[in-house]
């Protein structure tokens, strides 16, 4: 209630102290009303003062209607309680939490044998419409002479134009509008996405098919450190066999496999997407250390950061030691030499602020937004 308090308070003070002055005049004309009831009972049983019958049921029934009366002021003293105690309360509360807006950083870098094509991962980030998304063709289509980056971003671009055309879409349906578009384009390929958009509430709805993912961080009190709050996890069929949507319906899972979330956030919280080639190189721990401890002048040095650091993990090979990867691959009963795995990496980050930031767009989709 910071800097609206004021408001709420002598309101609020004002109707508790009408509906205590209500109650207790309740309770003393209840009071009243009994010792009338009680002289009238006394008069009644006296042989000095008899009065006829008709008079007598006239006295026996107002204690009756007067208990109705003040039955009838207590139930309009508590409708005055929440009408102008709770209602304003809970409006002003509402009215302070304001609307946050998101401001947006990201970073690419390909992989090393994939760079005269751009990748093949894509991504995209709008604070004007709080939005963001990323993807990762699945490399298995080079093997078939099809650049799978070529439907990562037309995915994109089409979750784009319903993110922009059908404000309030959840992300599943933006996922299948555009898997609806591209398969009419007969764009060859399959990809992994996630997505992310800020609702009016605050809360930020998340979908996540496959392995690319979502990290949430919330600023630890007291400390310029991060905690996590939630990662997504993983969707595979097998190790290293995601969950993808695809030309082909019949190799493609259907959009509502994705896993969605809801999530409050509050001014200050980060957001941390990217694809598998971040979380395959990268434990939460080393990214949530490398956003508290590193001093950076920009969102997009935040993004390249942890893009340079994926990637200089992976080119290491088997010297890297343990990786996420690697975990993964043994945990799956398969043989893995150490270290990480040479990939596409794509981040977006996004911090939560207050204030209304300028509109900004970015991303690497071809053909451009």
């Amino acid at each position: 209630l910071a800097g609206r308090r004021g408001r709420g308070l002598p309101v609020a003070h004002s109707s508790f102290c009408i509906v205590w002055a209500m109650a207790a005049a309740a309770a003393a004309a209840a009071a009243r009303v009994g010792r009338v009831r009680r002289r009238s009972s006394s008069r009644e049983s006296s042989p000095l003062m008899r009065d006829d019958g008709d008079r007598a049921k006239k006295r026996r029934q107002r204690p009756v209607v007067a208990r109705r009366i003040w039955v009838l002021i207590v139930v309009a003293a508590i409708v005055i309680y929440f009408l102008f105690l709770c209602l304003p309360l809970a409006s002003l509360w509402k009215a302070s939490r304001g609307t946050v807006s998101l401001e947006f950083g990201g970073a690419v870098t390909p992989h090393p044998d994939k760079v005269d094509r751009g990748g093949e991962d894509a991504y995209f980030y709008s604070s004007a419409i709080r939005a963001f998304a990323v993807a990762d063709g699945v490399g298995g289509w080079n093997e078939q002479g099809v650049n799978p980056g070529l439907f990562s971003r037309a995915l994109l671009q089409h979750v784009w134009d319903a993110f922009t055309e059908y404000p309030g879409i959840t992300p599943v349906a933006a996922m299948r509008k555009a898997l609806g578009k591209v398969r009419a384009r007969q764009i060859q390929g399959s990809s992994t996405v996630v997505l992310g958009v800020l609702g009016k509430d605050n809360v930020l709805t998340v979908s996540n098919l496959g392995d690319s993912g979502l990290l949430l961080l919330r600023k630890q009190s007291g400390s310029q450190g991060y905690t996590k709050l939630f990662k997504t996890p993983e969707q595979q069929h097998q190790f290293n066999f995601p969950y993808q949507v695809a030309l082909d319906a019949h190799a493609s899972d259907p959009p509502e496999s994705a896993e969605t979330t809801t999530h409050p956030l509050r001014p200050g919280d980060l957001i941390i997407a990217g694809s598998d080639g971040l979380f395959d190189n990268l434990y939460v721990s080393e990214i949530v250390n490398e956003v508290s401890t590193t001093a950076v002048k920009s969102l997009n040095e935040l993004a390249a950061n942890l893009v340079q650091k994926a990637h200089e993990f992976a080119l290491l090979g088997e010297k890297g030691g343990r990786s996420p990867f690697g975990d993964n691959a043994r945990a799956a009963g398969k043989r893995w030499p150490g270290g990480g795995k040479l990939d596409d990496i794509v981040v977006v980050v996004a911090r939560v602020v207050e204030a209304k930031v300028p509109e900004h767009f970015d991303s690497n989709l071809a053909p451009p937004v």
